[in-house]
């Protein structure tokens, strides 16, 4: 468990020590490297939670409506959130004002709003 002052967590590793540099008690900073993944992440705001899981809306260009969609989340990484299925490649969500959206409902992108 994390030190809730210090944000650091104290591990147990076997290191190979074969000169004797390393002593008990010394102090390291260690990166752990764990592979990478490729992942689609979206931002966190953009997921509504309903009784029926975790909602976006997407942006249908042709129609310039909404269509709401379950999807599955994976990990929160900062201020976006993995998604594991529900989305296809090329989707727009919608990433503000989604909680006032019912599927089916006519939008227009910021962009072509004029003030």
């Amino acid at each position: 468990m994390a030190d809730s002052n210090t944000r650091t967590f104290t591990v147990k590793i076997n290191v190979k020590n074969p000169d004797g540099l390393l002593k008990p008690g010394m102090i390291a900073n260690v990166t752990i490297h764990t592979g990478s993944q490729r992942a689609v992440l979206i931002p966190l705001d953009s997921v509504l939670q309903r009784a029926d899981g975790s909602v976006v809306f997407v942006y249908d260009s042709v129609n310039k409506t909404v269509k709401r969609k379950v999807i599955t989340t994976g990990e929160i990484c900062g201020s976006s959130i993995e998604i594991l299925s529900g989305l296809e490649f090329g989707e727009q969500i919608v990433t503000e004002g989604q909680f006032l959206l019912y599927d089916g409902d006519v939008v227009l992108l910021a962009e072509e709003v004029k003030p």
